[in-house]
């Protein structure tokens, strides 16, 4: 009987051994996420139990992440960590001795917390937040009219941008009807002018500052025969940095929103427009598509168009155009056209011509791709042949100008501007007629010469229109 009653015991161990090296195993399950880490809370600098998170590899719009848990007293160390796993469940890092330092890689979904017990018993939480930060989400605070810095800081890797803006707020709704002066706008001949030209556009030696936001806490209409567009420099040197038009109620358009010809000479920027649930973003990229190629004419005689720039992809802008050229005697090279940014289309290079007995190698300049200026055109002839050349400049920011040898110019139409950034964010959109931001094709002459030539330079190309419902 004494037997049977220790070998029942024996067993009864055997069985409680088991179930208890179960129970350590799954608490030592731990795991290996992707993640897309965007704020962290509940954090100072004397806590016991700090936080650190690095991205590990960007994978593109989420980053595999590394979670550093450091404890900042030597008395509490690090026993043990419960956190959220996939389905709901729940993961545990167990370390009975207690460490300073416990590192997790981890893919964050949602809100995130971590329960950490230290060796002293106590439990400490601390929770990493998906947070929604947006241009759309920030204008969305946005109360008043003034001037505001908005920064974007929604990601530990390549999400973090600051725009300043100029932001013009009315309660209410809101009609453009041609006939009454609207707060913060120019009206003349039907066009209102949002932003201030002073101040928002850039100048020959500054980029332009602001973009320009217009949000009405109502309905707004834009009448028949009505422009809704934003200022532009007198002097050549473009819009503001945008225009984003924030409607909370239903944004009615019987005229024309317009950007064409309002591209900011600026640097680009990621415009981060808006955040999916999956934590990927929405936005205008930096850097908009490739301007046309620059060529040479090495055939005497030769003549040829220009290059196109290409179409923007993703949201991006277009590339502006080369001049066209010809060659008589000697070379021609054209240089290539602007990149686009996001906030301008690309810009045109100056056509070249180098016709003529006693002309030299004829080269235009490569137009801005900052959405800057369009180079000048080239005329390299001097007592040649008895035609006579006009070389027409690049458009852009301000447009290159245009080069001449004996074929007098007259009735000079000079034609300037880059397509703009156009942003539309409204509960309902009904558009009865057009929305646009839209390039600026070549300046026009012409010439009383009756044996004359002239070579267009590139245009500017489109911006970016972007509706969000």
């Amino acid at each position: 009987l004494k037997n049977k009653k220790s070998i029942i015991l024996i067993i009864l161990l055997i069985f409680l051994l088991v179930i208890l090296s179960i129970v350590i195993n799954r608490e030592n399950i731990s795991s290996i996420y992707n993640a897309y880490i965007k704020n962290l809370s509940g954090q100072d600098e004397d806590d016991i139990i700090s936080i650190d998170v690095e991205a590990i590899t960007p994978e593109s719009n989420i980053n595999k992440c590394l979670i550093t848990f450091t404890s900042n007293d030597e008395n509490k160390k690090i026993k043990s960590i419960e956190y959220p796993g996939e389905e709901h469940n729940t993961m545990v890092v167990n370390n009975e001795k207690g460490k300073e330092k416990i590192a997790i890689d981890y893919d964050i979904q949602k809100d995130s917390t971590f329960k950490i017990k230290t060796t002293s018993g106590e439990i400490i939480e601390k929770t990493i937040n998906i947070v929604d930060n947006s241009l759309i989400k920030e204008t969305e605070k946005i109360s008043e009219t003034n001037y505001k810095t908005i920064n974007i800081n929604s990601g530990i890797n390549n999400r973090s941008e600051t725009y300043n803006v100029n932001a013009i707020v009315y309660n209410g709704n809101l009609t453009l009807d041609g006939s009454t002066e609207v707060e913060g706008s120019t009206l003349n001949n039907n066009v209102y002018e949002f932003g201030n030209k002073s101040i928002d556009i850039a100048k020959q030696d500054e980029y332009a500052k602001n973009m320009v936001i217009l949000k009405v806490e109502g309905d707004l209409t834009i009448n028949q025969g009505i422009t809704l567009t934003t200022c532009k420099s007198d002097d050549g040197y473009g819009g503001p940095k945008g225009l984003l038009i924030y409607c909370t109620g239903t944004l009615t358009n019987n005229g024309i929103i317009s950007m064409t010809a309002r591209g900011a000479y600026a640097k680009g920027q990621n415009v981060f427009l808006w955040e999916n649930e999956d934590g990927s973003c929405e936005y205008i990229p930096a850097i908009g598509a490739n301007g046309g190629a620059a060529f040479g004419i090495s055939g005497v005689g030769t003549i040829m168009n220009g290059n196109r720039g290409s179409n923007g992809t993703s949201r991006s802008t277009g590339g502006g155009g080369t001049g066209s050229g010809r060659r008589h005697k000697y070379a021609v090279d054209i240089g290539a056209g602007g990149r686009g940014t996001s906030y301008s289309g690309g810009s045109g290079s100056g056509a070249a011509n180098s016709d003529g007995g006693n002309a030299w190698n004829a080269k235009s300049l490569t137009a801005s791709s900052e959405g800057g200026f369009g180079s000048d055109g080239v005329v390299a002839s001097y007592n040649g042949s008895g035609y006579g050349q006009i070389s027409m400049g690049g458009t852009g920011n301000p447009s290159g100008n245009y080069a001449y040898y004996r074929a007098t110019p007259t009735n000079y139409i000079k034609r300037e501007g880059t397509g703009g950034l156009l942003i539309i964010y409204s509960d309902k959109i009904i558009n009865n007629e057009k929305i646009e931001a839209n390039g600026v094709s070549s300046s026009i002459v012409s010439t009383s010469y009756s044996n004359s030539r002239i070579d267009t330079g590139g245009a500017s190309r489109r911006g970016k229109c972007k509706y969000i419902l």
